[in-house]
């Protein structure tokens, strides 16, 4: 079902439609520039990857992404102890 909410995207809050299931959850949102580099944006404080995004109807008036959730970063940090 889908139901008007918010997503947090580099810091900064867009009004959307979003779809929430098990484990992929669907956000349609008002096109915004910048919008093909977003890999990862929040949803309730939660982080989720985005798997795919696209400009509907390629009329740049509305975006779909599909996120996944429990989205853990692939960066690890090397600290002086792990370094060969």
């Amino acid at each position: 079902m889908w139901i008007d909410s918010k997503v947090t995207i580099n810091k900064q809050s867009h009004s959307c439609k979003l779809n929430v299931g098990e484990t992929i959850s669907e956000v349609e949102l008002p096109y915004f520039k910048g919008w093909k580099d977003v890999d990862t944006l929040e949803i309730d404080s939660q982080k989720c990857e985005v798997i795919m995004s696209s400009d509907l109807g390629e009329r740049n008036e509305t975006i779909i992404m599909r996120c996944k959730h429990g989205y853990k970063s692939d960066k690890s940090r090397k600290t002086a102890s792990t370094r060969g």
